[in-house]
């Protein structure tokens, strides 16, 4: 909200290089400013103190009785103490001179972005405590664990692009390594962590948005990732502990990915029984083919439902010896999904830690088509 055209567009140029930000809308007035917010109900408003119809202080007032959750920067050539207390009065939430240098500009963005999404987030549950009930099936997301027990068929590989293929701005989307002492999933996008599982798992018992916002990490797509433990933490994270962890992120955000590990620990359990979805990904061989036998044999003791699970043969091959038809009939399933291998596409992904389904000059490759028709399936 600026009366000046050029420091609008500039400030609007800076802000829309950055992939986390989107710039909805701009003002020339308060009274502008007023009527847009309403509309667009921004999580951040940039606010000049000085315009001749009605002042940034005034106006940022009146747009926060119509947004709540907005967190007002005043951009300000004032260093009036007496202005700056009746911007804090009226509910400012930071203050900026003008001009803005370019890195004050985007760290006071992002930063009041993370308080009105905790603002937002406060909101929703007070409106569900209130009503006496927590989030309905419905509006919550829908974990989909993803999991094989033979190591080495590409469940990571899936996570990682099937996770790429769901997210968008409309559907975000939240990873989850279930690999506690050994996953890698943090590699497949280039990213590292200082903080982990293990840190949500120690305080699960008081989670909240601006505790789970602060531990997960931000892919430059805006998928959000939780990075595992490690080793030496692994065995402190308990698999109830790590359960209400993927309760509390359904509530959340609409898909939970969670990356699980071959082995059927306790966590891998509990991620599979709280699962919405189960991709069973395996490829053709007779060891594989033999364990996935096994494990469908055992979907009845773990009370999972069959139908829960979705099938899925990766890195296809049609001129492999093990046909098809000849795995379908051992494993007494249909495939709901073929992935064609293609190592030209899928290992410089992997070496390079970029997933291959965000790469727009990629998506007419026929495996690329195989994640869309996987994301449709979900």
């Amino acid at each position: 909200v600026d009366d000046t055209p050029q420091t609008r567009e500039t400030i609007s140029r800076s802000l829309s290089f950055q992939p986390e930000i989107e710039v909805i809308a701009a003002a020339e007035n308060g009274a502008q400013a007023i009527e847009l917010a309403k509309q667009t109900k921004p999580d951040v408003v940039l606010m000049d103190i000085n315009m001749p119809d009605m002042d940034g202080i005034t106006a940022t007032a009146r747009v926060l009785s119509q947004v709540p959750h907005a967190q007002v920067i005043i951009l300000t050539v004032q260093n009036d103490p007496d202005y700056l207390r009746k911007a804090m009065m009226a509910g400012a939430h930071d203050f900026l001179s003008k001009p803005p240098g370019l890195d004050d500009l985007l760290n006071a963005v992002q930063q009041a972005g993370k308080v009105a999404h905790q603002e937002k987030w406060k909101a929703s549950q007070v409106q569900f405590k209130s009503a006496g009930y927590a989030p309905s099936p419905a509006s919550r997301g829908k974990i989909i664990s993803v999991y094989s027990p033979k190591g080495g068929v590409g469940c990571t590989t899936i996570v990682a692009n099937l996770a790429a293929t769901l997210h968008n701005e409309e559907t975000n989307v939240v990873v989850v390594d279930g690999n506690l002492e050994f996953g890698d999933i943090m590699d497949f996008f280039n990213l590292q962590s200082s903080y982990t599982s293990f840190d949500l798992a120690m305080r699960v018992s008081d989670l909240d948005y601006q505790i789970v916002d602060e531990i997960l990490v931000t892919h430059d797509s805006g998928i959000r990732i939780l990075a595992p433990p490690g080793p030496e933490q692994a065995e402190y994270v308990q698999a109830d502990q790590f359960m209400e962890i993927l309760q509390f992120l359904r509530d959340l955000y609409p898909y939970v990915l969670v990356n699980t590990t071959n082995r059927l620990s306790d966590t891998t359990i509990a991620a599979l029984e709280i699962a919405d979805i189960i991709i069973l990904p395996l490829i053709q061989g007779i060891p594989t083919v033999t364990r996935i036998r096994k494990f469908i044999d055992t979907l009845q003791l773990l009370q999972i439902n069959p139908e829960r699970v979705i099938t899925v043969l990766n890195q296809y091959d049609k001129n492999a010896e093990l046909a098809v038809d000849v795995i379908s009939k051992s494993i007494k399933r249909e495939f709901d999904v073929l992935i064609p291998k293609d190592l030209q596409v899928v290992l410089p992904s992997v070496n390079r830690g970029v997933p291959f389904m965000l790469r727009t000059n990629l998506k007419s490759r026929p495996v690329s088509k195989a994640y869309l028709d996987l994301a449709e399936k979900i």
